[in-house]
């Protein structure tokens, strides 16, 4: 038997748009589905929500499971540490996995989040656009990104142009 977790390259703006949920959060235990060896057995986090960014979450206790292994995209978390937790929501059950994954590294200050302005009509699509090739509405191509000046400290971001009521990248 063979695992590998293989994901495309993400932007953040891009994992909080495709998450159901957006979370900070407390784990407060780790234990592992029942009847199935621990090696393959999904990990099953008991977290203590304490800031909902987005989603159907309430604030407060709350299951988060994940992979049984880093190769089958699963995410390990340390107890009593806080963690950005976002993902999707499959058969009511909330889940993470290492390729949607906003943050790999417990929050040391949850108050230092802002809450995220992105505007989620916007999508990132890994294409070229060339001459006078029209691109879609809502759409900013990868392969056309501008490059931000090194001084900035910026990267360029694909965000909604209200003037042009599309999608445009900007620094």
């Amino acid at each position: 038997m063979v695992d590998g977790c293989s994901c495309l390259a993400s932007d953040q703006r891009a994992q909080y748009c495709d998450s159901a949920y957006v979370v900070i959060a407390k784990v407060i235990n780790v234990s592992y589905r029942k009847g199935v060896p621990q090696f393959f057995a999904n990990r099953i986090y008991d977290v203590d929500v304490m800031h909902v960014y987005k989603g159907n979450v309430n604030k407060g206790p709350v299951r988060v499971r994940t992979a049984a292994r880093g190769t089958m995209c699963g995410v390990s978390l340390r107890k009593n540490a806080m963690y950005l937790l976002n993902g999707g929501i499959y058969t009511g059950q909330m889940w993470i996995n290492s390729c949607d994954m906003m943050a790999f590294y417990p929050v040391n200050d949850p108050k230092k989040y802002v809450p995220f302005d992105y505007d989620c009509r916007c999508k990132v699509k890994n294409m070229i656009l060339e001459g006078r090739e029209k691109k879609s509405k809502w759409i900013c191509a990868r392969g056309n990104t501008i490059r931000c000046p090194p001084e900035s400290g910026k990267m360029a971001e694909c965000r909604y142009d209200r003037d042009k009521d599309d999608c445009v990248w900007t620094c």
